[in-house]
């Protein structure tokens, strides 16, 4: 009996299983568009953070699918007097037209939360995510 009724469950749950996928969408369903790569987009910056001194240009690119996302990835370089610094991150936009951008520099997390008509106020992060200063960004 116990051998019947786990045949009969399996049998229902393989049934199951098959109908699920039946009705579930497929991934071109979605509506998944190709990315768009936005080249040498430069920012003037201005950061008070040790570490992070001297640094007035990021040069980034940015690679996503705006249309279906809302978000992009970021990677380039920090421009700063004792030299470059990689970058990596992403920018997310917002309902209201604004963006916020987070970046990986250095050692740093550098959060920009509310980013409008292409500039904005960061907090720069160590590893511990401490408050280790403030810089701006803004779009040229």
């Amino acid at each position: 009996m116990k051998t019947y009724r786990h045949a009969v469950s399996m049998a229902l749950s393989t049934a199951a299983a098959a109908a699920l996928l039946a009705v579930a969408p497929s991934a071109s369903a979605l509506g998944v568009n190709a990315a768009t790569t936005y080249s040498k987009l430069v920012w003037y910056t201005s950061f008070n953070a040790d570490g992070l001194t001297n640094c007035t240009q990021l040069v980034i690119d940015a690679t996503g699918d705006l249309i279906k996302s809302d978000a992009l990835l970021i990677y380039g370089a920090l421009n700063c007097g004792n030299g470059a610094y990689g970058v990596t991150g992403s920018l997310f936009t917002a309902t209201d037209g604004s963006f916020s951008i987070t970046m990986l520099v250095g050692g740093y997390t550098i959060s920009c939360p509310r980013v409008v008509s292409y500039a904005g106020n960061c907090t720069v992060y160590d590893g511990s995510w401490i408050s280790r200063g403030t810089g701006l960004i803004q779009l040229l």
